[in-house]
Order: C-alpha cells, then structure tokens, then sequence
C-alpha cells in the first residue's frame, strides 16, 4: 500500500507534469513556447492550426489599421502630385479656397444668412398631427416615413420636414432618399441617425425628443465632433449624405472627378494647420470624404460663412440639378 496521494493516470512515475508548450510539438502545431494570456486558435491557408495570444490579435490589428491608413495616405499624396504635374491650380490652400472661384463662380453662392435661409421655408407650417406630417412628407417628398414618422415626437417629425423643404428649395432635390425607419435597435450610443446609401434609407432614434436631442448635438459641437450646434444638424448631415449618394448615382464619371477634387481638399484641410484653424469644419468630418462632404452640407444649410464648406457643397452641386 503506497502513502499519499495517487498521481494523475498516465503521469504516474513520471516526475513533474508536462508543460503546456508540449501539447503543441510536432508538425501539426507551431507554437511560441510560453504561454502569453488567452490563446485561440486560427487556420492558415495551407490549413495548418496555428494559435495566436491575445496581445499577438492585438498587434496585428493595430498594423492592419495603420496599414490602411497609409494606403489612403499614399492615395492622397498620389493624386497631389497627379495634379501638380498637369499644373492644375491646387485646391485647398488657404488663399486659394479663400480666394479662388470655381470655374468663375462666386464662392458665395450658398453663403447666405440664416435670415435669408429662413425665408425659403417660411411657408412651411408644423404639423398638429402626425398623419398630417406623413402627408406632407409623402407628397412633397415621395419619401415612405410611415413607421419612423408614427412613433417618433412629433416636434423631431415637424423638424425632419422643414430641412428637407429646405434642401429641395436651395439644391432642388433631397438627395436619394427613399424611406424612414425606426433605428434605435440598429444605431450605436451616440447615433442619432444613419443613412444607407444601397437603398436610400435613413434610420432615426425616434425614442428621442427635441429637447434631448438639441442637448446632445450641443455636447458634440462643444466636442468639435459637429460643424454646428443647431437641433437641425444631425437632419441636415444625413440628407447631405443622401445628395452625396445622388451624385454618384447621375453620373459616375464626372462624380469621380469632383470626388477626387474633394479628397485633395480634405487633405489639405488635414494637414494645413492654417487651413483648419480659419475654416474649421469638424472632426468628425475628417475621417471620411463622405463625412467631410456631410459635414460640410450642414454647415452651409445653416448659413456659416466658411468658404471651406461651401467650396466642397459646390462640386456637386451641379451634379443633383
């Protein structure tokens, strides 16, 4: 009879157990030889089993973001010197978006007032019921917003009307925008809307009032998140992506054009510190071509005087008249 406590089965009178790395010798596995945190294992091409630790996932992640960001980086810079070789007038320098027209227009065209911007829906007059402003929206518009329109407040409802009365008065279309939706199983904690650009629909929070809803926007603009502080802009930012999507959809050749005059300009907007300071958009407007274009068509819908915002509004302009 043997004292103490009998060894696990197949160890026994093997000294100490195994370390964990000898699980994975062989050809079948390629291990690191430590055990580094949470390990999951991932399939090559050839097929072959490999596991990865957590902070390796980690790294690998990091690279393949800044990766990408290079790319884009790279693509920009490509297209800079493109255009300096056909001895085009850059776009985006301070004084030449100050200062220099496009194709001899007025820089202005859009800069008017917010007086002057009041005045093009002056004859819209907010809805005392929700079918009313369903009514108003599907005749005007041609927008299906029945499901979003009948759940949510309806002073947002009343606002979404008056900034798409607003975009067809100063650009004569309110982009491809098709329908509304309830969102707020979809959207993220901070989302207020989305735009979807494959069928056209725009998803609102409707579980959020006027008043919530101003408060917020106003927090993101004091976080240099929003080009404006207006209730109205989160609307605006998304019909402006649906104007966008429009574009592209008229005529893909042209569209290209004036979007890669757009990414020149937000690289510049990026990278000239002089330029940023004096026509400062937003942050969030900086990440993308389509958020800068957004950005930039709420701003101009509520009449800033930033030359930046509406030198990018008129490239396309032309293409949705």
């Amino acid at each position: 009879m043997t004292s103490g406590r009998k060894g696990i089965k197949g160890l026994k009178g093997r000294g100490k157990p195994r370390p964990v790395s000898a699980f994975f010798e062989g050809n079948e596995y390629k291990w690191n030889g430590r055990f580094n945190g949470f390990v999951r294992f991932i399939r090559t091409a050839s097929g072959r089993i490999v596991p990865i630790t957590l902070t390796e996932a980690k790294q690998k992640a990091a690279r393949r973001v800044q990766t990408n960001e290079n790319e884009q980086a790279a693509q920009m810079i490509g297209a800079d010197v493109a255009r300096e070789r056909r001895n085009e007038t850059p776009l985006g320098t301070y004084d030449d978006v100050v200062h220099v027209p496009i194709k001899g227009r007025r820089l202005d065209i859009w800069a008017n007032s917010r007086k002057n911007l009041d005045a093009l829906v002056e004859e819209f007059k907010p809805a005392r019921f929700k079918l009313t402003a369903i009514i108003f929206a599907l005749v005007n518009f041609k927008i299906d917003v029945w499901k979003a329109y009948w759940r949510a407040p309806l002073g947002v409802i009343n606002m979404l009307n008056r900034e798409l009365l607003r975009a067809q008065k100063m650009f004569g279309t309110v982009g491809y925008f098709k329908k509304t939706l309830p969102g707020d199983k979809d959207l993220g904690e901070n989302d207020y809307a989305s735009y979807n650009g494959a069928d056209g629909t725009v998803r609102i929070r409707v579980k959020l009032d006027e008043e919530s809803l101003a408060d917020k926007i106003r927090f993101a603009y004091n976080q240099y998140l929003f080009s404006t502080r207006a209730p109205e802009h989160v609307f605006r930012h998304e019909i402006g992506h649906a104007v966008y999507e429009l574009a592209s959809r008229k005529n893909r050749e042209l569209f290209r054009e004036r979007e890669n005059q757009l990414r020149e300009l937000l690289y510049r907007y990026r990278t000239d510190r002089k330029l940023r300071d004096a026509c400062l958009v937003s942050n969030y407007g900086s990440e993308s071509t389509r958020e800068f274009f957004a950005e930039c068509f709420a701003s101009v819908m509520n009449g800033d005087q930033n030359p930046l915002a509406i030198k990018a509004v008129n490239l396309f302009k032309e293409l949705v008249e």
